[in-house]
């Protein structure tokens, strides 16, 4: 056996690895057949693209009891008979549909879909069989993302409670959807609009905090604060390569690729345009095919990807799904992928020399600069405390923190709940990069278990000696000296703005964190609360203010 195993590892050293190929599929511990990649092809010679679209019928075979659906776009007419088959034979078959679409594909087969009754679009692509297979993705369950986009399609084997815990996250979808952890590959998944903040801030910071390579292929994409994002990095030396499908006006003058191309200069990074050119014609004679479809980034050695495209539509209103993956088998195929698509890519044009910004400085409610005040977005924070502000060009030279934009990102986004900044840093104009110095958001190692809570003193569960509590309330930080009258109790000065906040109690900068409700936790409070859960895997224990 040992010889077998040294040819392998000899072949492997000296070949480049293919997804389709047979070693490759051993050496990544069948991460192949889990992560499948759309190879859109001139339409007489469809051969690889084949597999995904055969590989999802397979799974809808092998139902024994019941199909969850959710799908934006659908036309694909053997998934369609797989479906119809998996009826026959007794399988219960939920779907669920986006109000702008007319699925009558599945009307004249006899199905009923769901509509989502939110505004907005039903955007997530997934199909969940018995609870234990999972399939998903960037791609639509259609003709034109199956065959001739450049998609990306997951299959995942998970438990019987993983299923039903994604079930009641996307029923949940605009309240209170929780975090699925403990997906195959390290894998993680989160559902918009409820978590849509939170995926927006990890997009975000698997940027700020990338020290190697920020690699993304993307459909669409309008948020600003990605864009400073991506040129701060890029400034930092920080290789960032983005491929943008051609068809789309995210590659006009004012778009986003545009204005984070143009900021590039003389940086090694680049931006690209897509070279899929895969098209075809229907009945109607209209035109499809041909996109880059996916919403995919890879920074440094994490795989973020799924249907939310880098938009404030994705983060606010419509339904989305986000997984993150850190499993080195998956990685390999994501780059290979990302590869293939650049290597089919052009690189779009831009000027050596970026326009220059000047510096800016901060004033009591806001930010100045000595010349005009260019788009301006402030970083600060990490993890679970970290925010963005982002404010719009001005005709002054001078912005308001009342008039962030809509793109600010994070936990903080209006006047309540401000964030202190700390060590934080700015863009100005996506050329002129400065710090700013401030309190910060104490960082915690775990949960703190509360068991009463009122304005001026706390009981603990296990018995702790803090000489200091912080509060994150909705006038910002406040700080108090704790007396400890027992192992178990607690006091300090009254703090009247109390309400939801988050606390901080710890002795020498060793702090626990857990948070005070006066009902349900709702706002930037809650949305700390499932970004600990993320972070950490523990979920943060709230007790009623008394």
């Amino acid at each position: 056996m040992r010889p077998f195993i040294l040819v392998l590892l000899v072949i492997s050293s000296c070949v480049k690895p293919h997804k389709d190929d047979l070693l490759f599929s051993m050496l990544t511990g069948g991460a192949s057949q889990d992560f499948l990649f759309t190879r859109p092809e001139p339409e007489n010679t469809l051969t690889l693209a084949k597999r995904p679209r055969d590989r999802i019928v397979r799974e809808i075979e092998k139902a024994q009891s019941r199909i969850d659906f959710w799908c934006y776009e659908f036309d694909e007419p053997e998934i369609l008979k797989a479906l119809v088959r998996a009826r026959e034979r007794g399988v219960t078959i939920r779907i669920t549909g986006s109000p702008d679409q007319t699925y009558h594909e599945f009307t004249d087969a006899g199905f009923r879909p769901s509509i989502r009754a939110h505004s907005g679009l039903q955007h997530a692509k997934l199909l969940l069989i018995d609870h234990v297979q999972l399939i998903s993705g960037t791609g639509n369950f259609t003709i034109s993302d199956l065959f001739h986009n450049n998609n990306a399609f997951l299959f995942l084997e998970i438990a019987p409670e993983t299923g039903e815990k994604i079930v009641d996250a996307l029923k949940r979808e605009q309240t209170d959807a929780p975090v699925i952890n403990g997906l195959p590959y390290g894998g993680r998944m989160l559902v918009s609009p409820a978590k849509g903040r939170l995926i927006q801030s990890r997009l975000l910071q698997g940027v700020l905090n990338a020290h190697r390579r920020v690699q993304y292929m993307i459909f669409s994409h309008s948020d600003s604060v990605l864009t400073a994002a991506l040129a701060l990095k890029a400034r930092e030396g920080i290789s960032v390569e983005g491929v943008y499908d051609s068809d789309r006006a995210e590659l006009e003058p004012e778009s986003e690729g545009s204005i984070l191309n143009q900021s590039l200069g003389l940086s090694a990074s680049a931006v690209y345009v897509d070279g899929n050119r895969s098209l075809f014609n229907t009945a109607d004679g209209v035109l499809h095919g041909g996109h880059l479809h996916h919403k995919t980034m890879i920074a440094d050695d994490r795989v973020l990807t799924g249907s939310f495209n880098f938009s404030m539509n994705a983060r606010d209103t419509n339904m989305e799904v986000y997984f993150e993956f850190s499993d080195p088998a998956a990685l390999g195929m994501f780059e290979s992928e990302f590869e293939t698509i650049r290597n089919q890519a052009a690189v779009l044009g831009r000027s050596p020399v970026p326009e220059m910004a000047t510096d800016v400085y901060r004033t009591s409610n806001g930010y100045c600069s000595v010349g005009s005040l260019q788009e301006l977005v402030i970083f600060y924070g990490q993890a679970y405390g970290f925010g963005a502000d982002h404010f719009l060009a001005s005709d002054s030279n001078c912005v308001q923190l009342r008039n962030r934009g809509k793109a600010s990102a994070g936990l903080s986004s209006g006047k309540e709940y401000p964030l202190p900044l700390g060590q934080s840093t700015y863009i100005h104009g996506m050329t002129r990069v400065g710090t700013f110095d401030d309190d910060k958001l104490p960082e915690a190692s775990s949960g703190l278990a509360l068991s009463r809570i009122s304005k001026n003193w706390i009981w603990t569960k296990n018995a702790m000696a803090p000489t200091e509590a912080i509060f994150w309330t909705r006038k910002g930080l406040v700080k108090r000296h704790v007396t400890s009258i027992s192992p178990y109790f607690h006091t300090f000065d009254d703090v009247d703005s109390l309400g939801n906040s988050i606390v901080f109690a710890g002795n020498g900068g060793n702090f626990q964190v857990g948070c005070a409700t006066t009902g349900e936790l709702t706002g930037p409070p809650a949305d700390f609360r499932d970004a600990f859960a993320f972070e950490t895997g523990e979920i943060l224990e709230c007790v009623t203010l008394e």
